[in-house]
């Protein structure tokens, strides 16, 4: 599919401001009872409702990207400050989770979404224009192993298909959406990537796919605490 869609799926009328002087949060993830989590420049974690003022609950090393949400009510955010994925639970307490692979750190952690079998897989972004960008999985037990370097054109967002056999993911300097294969829907190997589903004619800096993923994931069982 090389053609631009001519009409966007939301309206720009149909968007309603629920929360003011939130700072500059980039990512975001609703859960399945509608709270919502998002961060700021300064590594600020904000929960709340829609219908409510946000708290914050925590504080990263400093700018956070994206989110995502497992099924005990924790959400996982990437931090470009101090590199890494953050594990925050709903009461604040805030563990370090993975810094990539031991032979390749994650320099630009950015999108996150999880698997149907528990893995938790994030973008790293690279350097702009470098095409240096890849995807990194992450064990129950905290290993984690980069499993693409196709999709390497700074990626962004990503998501799971919600049969679990599909990765998209945002390439801002493609630019478009490429889309890799999941091996057996469980286990995530080194992705084989399919022909880009959608290239548009400017860069996309911060556009992130929603996740498309049936419902919140499995939690991550081991994990280092923050500093």
């Amino acid at each position: 599919m090389d053609e631009i869609a001519s009409e966007p799926i939301v309206q720009v009328e149909a968007v309603e401001l629920i929360w003011h002087g939130v700072d500059h949060p980039e990512g975001l993830a609703v859960a399945d009872d509608g709270t919502v989590w998002c961060g700021g420049e300064e590594g600020q974690i904000y929960r709340g409702s829609a219908d409510a003022e946000p708290v914050q609950i925590a504080t990263l090393p400093g700018r956070t990207l994206g989110f995502a949400l497992d099924a005990a009510g924790n959400a996982y955010c990437a931090d470009m400050t101090r590199p890494g994925i953050y594990r925050i639970a709903p009461s604040g307490e805030v563990d370090l989770i993975s810094q990539g692979a031991p032979d390749r750190p994650t320099e630009v952690p950015n999108g996150l979404a999880f698997l149907p079998s528990g893995e938790l897989l994030f973008a790293d972004s690279g350097a702009w224009g470098a095409g240096d960008g890849r995807i990194y999985a992450v064990e129950a037990d905290g290993e984690t192993r980069v499993v693409d370097t196709s999709a390497n054109g700074f990626p962004n967002g990503i998501a799971v298909s919600p049969d679990g056999m599909n990765l998209a993911v945002v390439e801002s300097t493609l630019p478009g959406v490429t889309l890799l294969d999941v091996a057996d829907g469980a286990r995530l190997s080194p992705l084989v990537r399919s022909p880009v589903i959608q290239r548009l004619n400017s860069n996309l800096r911060d556009a992130r796919p929603g996740d498309l993923a049936d419902g919140p994931m499995h939690p991550i069982a081991s994990a280092r605490k923050a500093a």
